[in-house]
């Protein structure tokens, strides 16, 4: 709340606004009950208490540590190793994968941008609250740009590095990648359970590292990127 300078009733308003839409779409959809919206939420508050304070350490460290992407490979991937279950099959295991790959894209994108010298520690002058920029018609271009360009490089990432990691892995165990596609999805797949989700642990997670490193820097090849990026930390 205090790196930016703008009304608090108004953005714990568009908050609240926005949780209550993906709440609802979630119920909507059919993905969850109304009990497991209710305890998500309070999971995510409790968690809150204990993170908040220490995100900008959290930040520091993972940035500067030079074994931070080791220790978040790692732990990700126990994540998803012992998920639990509650013995039938469900998507939210992908998903997790999913949700865990695009995390740690990210932050191993931002750590090799710092240890790299593509952004630095803030200065004093350039200390939080930051002003919020609103944008020229010449700057919602270059926005415009940006989107389609980071769009179709995300949709380019995520059919190379899927299909090449499923038919590496399909190779690697000695199934047919038709095959395996068609059967069923159940917890007694294991090689099914295994290549899908590793599939999709890969394909997020270079569409995050490519997000935080490899298209600002496309974008300032191009003379379209937006300037206060690599001043962001």
């Amino acid at each position: 709340m205090d790196r930016y300078q703008y009304n608090v009733p108004l953005g714990v308003c568009a908050a609240v606004v926005w949780c209550t839409l993906i709440c609802i779409s979630r119920l909507y959809l059919g993905m969850h009950t109304v009990l497991d919206i209710i305890v998500g939420l309070a999971l995510a508050m409790i968690l809150m208490v204990p993170l908040v304070p220490i995100v900008d350490f959290l930040d520091s460290y993972l940035l500067t540590n030079p074994i931070s992407p080791l220790l978040l490979l790692v732990s990700s991937i126990l994540v998803i190793v012992y998920y639990p279950n509650s013995g039938k099959w469900t998507p939210t295991r992908g998903d997790t994968s999913m949700i865990l790959g695009v995390c740690v894209g990210i932050h191993v994108g931002a750590w090799l941008n710092y240890q790299t010298g593509l952004i630095q520690p803030t200065t004093k002058h350039l200390a939080a609250p930051y002003v919020i920029m609103w944008p020229s018609y010449y700057m919602l271009f270059r926005m415009l740009l940006r989107t389609i360009i980071g769009f179709v490089c995300v949709l380019l990432t995520k059919e190379l590095f899927g299909h090449l990691t499923y038919h590496v892995l399909c190779a690697a165990l000695g199934v047919y990648v038709d095959d395996l596609r068609k059967s069923e999805n159940t917890l007694q797949n294991k090689h099914k359970t295994f290549v899908e989700l590793s599939c999709k642990y890969v394909y997020c997670g270079m569409i995050g590292f490519n997000t935080l490193y490899m298209l600002p820097q496309l974008f300032r090849a191009l003379g379209i990127e937006r300037p206060t990026f690599f001043t962001e930390i």
